[in-house]
């Protein structure tokens, strides 16, 4: 009972995740343009390195998805993001490219007011 429904939950968890992190591939294809083999993508990142930033994409549409954010909101979200999810956290931070951060906003729905 009890695993089964757990183990179903994983599954969806998982394949949201996917869907996810293709939506976030297609946005970066779509920015680069026909460069595609130049830049930084998320596939370049060590393997653990995206399964963080998935992570941090999956709190991100949990806590503010189809929202518009102050600056301070997304830094209050990281901030307990980072205190329940540490390592994630730290591996997220040594990312240091705008266009992959800005993907992740936008496949986790979240707008950040300017």
């Amino acid at each position: 009972g009890t695993l089964a429904v757990a183990g179903v939950a994983a599954g969806v968890g998982y394949s949201a995740g996917q869907w996810i992190m293709e939506k976030v591939h297609e946005k970066e294809a779509t920015k680069r343009g026909p460069r595609s083999s130049q830049g930084s993508s998320i596939e370049n990142l060590p393997y653990d390195v995206q399964i963080s930033l998935k992570q941090w994409m999956m709190y991100m549409g949990a806590h503010a998805g189809g929202c518009q954010v102050t600056h301070q909101r997304l830094a209050e979200l990281f901030a307990e993001f980072e205190q329940q999810q540490p390592q994630h956290a730290a591996a997220v931070r040594s990312v240091q490219d705008p266009g992959i951060m800005q993907a992740l906003q936008d496949a986790a729905g979240v707008r950040v007011a300017a």
